[in-house]
């Protein structure tokens, strides 16, 4: 069991080289992509002369103390776990700790490892010996229990590699395909939601004076617009209304209709801003707390939020994913005077972190009618949820 030792001193060259030479024999490793190796050293077994091979260490690691048969060096495979260091090693050998027996003239090769599948290869024309890590460790755990203790039949042992084990690597490979079709379904159920919602093929509407409806409100008259118009890539719903004040005999529907496109100009071109105000007032924190109610699932030690509609969700939410979800579901813009407008945001996310609740931002517009285009100041406040 020297190699074992041999193997935990140089994880770090094996990580480079795949091999390291021990006395009369060469030691040969791969590593996962979580960092856990497989082996093939040699230790001493024994080996009747009906076929049953023996270790000459108990499973505490004490040596057995009658002889089983002839003496003779065979291969081991050692799996070792990443981050166990030679400090760290100090129980028995036995199955515990991964050291199981190869059959007998397997004459490894290579190993190699590629998406957490080990291959080991034949020099002598055996079958390769493949599977993950732990499906490894679980396959030969009971035959590793025999070999330690009462002894393991030589063709038993090549049934479990020849066998046993790759019906559990089809199982395993069946599990990771299935795995993979349902993260790229979940995948093209999100992007399809997403593309409902950006419809890059709609150019930003030209509002004109036609899209207004006239409509009687007291002393003013009040002109109201219904349009869809595109902003940060997304087709959006404006409600527009303007009211004729007397007080300005150059406030009409044409110069309000300028400073409207203005403005959706000015909110297309600062979504950065905008955003940041969001972040500024903890929104993300706010999102993570209102879907602490859905169930959290793993897949391969990534996690996800499992949602209504069976779609997933990374967890925790971060100021990337949730600034990636945003868009702008409706605005409302109102002018009543040619110095200033009032805009209301509407701001929604896909998946819906607020239980449809939309995120209300008000926007004001200062605006100098000195100059020959609308050219304004712009405040922004966030107020929390509406709906």
């Amino acid at each position: 069991m020297d190699d074992r030792k041999t193997l935990l001193e140089n994880r770090d060259a094996l990580r480079e080289s795949g091999s390291v030479s021990v006395g009369d024999h060469e030691i040969l490793a791969a590593f996962d992509e979580d960092g856990n190796m497989i082996a093939v050293g040699k230790a001493w077994t024994y080996l009747s002369e009906t076929g049953m091979m023996l270790s000459e260490l108990l499973e505490d690691g004490s040596p057995r103390e009658e002889s089983c048969g002839e003496k003779q060096k065979i291969e081991m495979l050692y799996l070792l776990p990443d981050g166990m260091f030679p400090e760290q090693d100090n129980r028995g050998f036995a199955s515990e700790n991964n050291v199981f027996p190869l059959p007998l003239a397997y004459s490894v090769g290579q190993i190699v490892c590629q998406d957490h599948v080990f291959t080991i290869s034949s020099t002598a024309g055996n079958p390769s010996i493949c599977g993950s890590y732990q499906v490894i460790a679980t396959q030969l755990s009971s035959a590793a229990h025999s070999y330690y203790t009462r002894g393991l039949a030589s063709n038993v042992l090549e049934r479990y590699y020849y066998e046993f084990l790759p019906e559990s690597h089809q199982l395993y490979l069946d599990e990771e395909q299935f795995k993979r079709e349902m993260k790229e379904r979940k995948k093209r159920t999100c992007d399809a939601k997403k593309n409902e919602i950006k419809k890059n093929n709609i150019k930003k509407v030209n509002i004109t004076e036609e899209d207004f409806e006239k409509n009687a409100d007291g002393m003013y008259t009040m002109y109201t617009c219904e349009q869809k118009v595109m902003l940060w890539g997304v087709t959006t719903m404006l409600y527009a209304e303007f009211y004729e004040n007397p007080a300005y005999s150059e406030w009409t529907l044409t110069a309000y209709i300028n400073q409207l496109d203005a403005h959706l100009q000015w909110i297309d071109t600062h979504e950065k801003e905008i955003e940041q105000e969001l972040l500024d007032d903890n929104m993300v924190e706010l999102a993570n707390s209102w879907m602490e109610g859905f169930e959290v699932v793993d897949e391969e030690g990534e996690f996800y939020y499992e949602l209504e509609d069976g779609g997933h969700f990374p967890c925790p939410i971060t100021e990337k994913s949730f600034l990636d979800s945003l868009y702008i579901g409706s605005l409302c813009i109102t002018g009543d005077s040619p110095k200033e407008a009032s805009m209301e945001l509407f701001l929604d996310t896909e998946p819906p972190f607020f239980a449809d609740h939309s995120i209300e931002v008000f926007i004001d517009a200062d605006v100098d009618i000195q100059t020959s285009q609308p050219n304004a100041k712009y405040t922004i406040q966030v107020n929390g949820l509406a709906g």
